[in-house]
């Protein structure tokens, strides 16, 4: 059986690394009956290389319009598999305003992270967000917003709560989006918790590349 303190380290690893870095773009929701799935990679900057980049992550996601304003989303990183650890996310994203240029949503998910080599030890994390679209124009879109990841119990020196804002730019080619998208974990923490590179020495940078596909067209 895995030590405590060692399973509690591969779980907070798993999250943070792979859920408060992942940049999603939720500011329009889906529509009624309609889905959305895609794939996320890339996150935080490390610098063990001799040079910045990213650690390599990949996230599978998806999306079901409940109602025209009100999507049910979820999402699975695979890296955390290979350490025996489920990490999963499951919640909703709600519409606040929505025009032909600019749109802006609320998302509230509850991250599950399993230690598969500890009889299914589960820890789970809340997490808020706040994501925004300015449409320069047609196939072109400015992506911004922040996600805020809760710890109800953190590490020793660790912060209870993650923020995760970022700034990108989404191309939208008929039913497809590509995006790419910079993110900065806890700005105002002087050191990160689990990389090495940090601007500053605060926080931590991501790098995230997307693609998503909506059946029908993006909306």
């Amino acid at each position: 059986m895995r030590r405590p303190f060692l399973a509690l380290a591969l779980a907070a690893i798993g999250v943070v690394a792979t859920s408060a870095c992942a940049t999603r773009q939720l500011a329009r929701t889906v529509g009624r009956g309609r889905t959305e799935v895609g794939v996320l990679v890339g996150g935080p900057l490390q610098s063990n290389l001799g040079f910045a980049a990213p650690i390599p992550e990949h996230r599978v996601h998806g999306r079901y319009g409940l109602t025209d304003d009100l999507d049910l989303s979820a999402s699975v990183p695979l890296a955390p598999i290979v350490s025996s650890i489920l990490a999963l996310d499951v919640g909703f994203v709600a519409q606040i305003v929505r025009f032909p240029r600019f749109a802006m949503s609320a998302s509230l998910r509850l991250h599950c992270v399993y230690d598969l080599d500890d009889a299914w030890n589960d820890t789970y994390y809340p997490e808020l967000g706040v994501h925004m679209e300015q449409r320069v124009e047609r196939r072109v879109a400015i992506i911004a917003g922040t996600s805020a990841l809760v710890q109800a119990s953190p590490p020793d020196q660790r912060p209870g709560v993650f923020l995760a804002p970022y700034l990108g730019l989404e191309v939208l080619l008929g039913e497809h989006a590509l995006s790419l998208a910079l993110g900065w974990i806890n700005p105002w923490m002087d050191g990160s918790s689990i990389v090495t590179w940090e601007p500053a020495g605060f926080g931590a940078m991501t790098v995230t590349f997307g693609w998503r596909i909506q059946p029908g067209g993006v909306r």
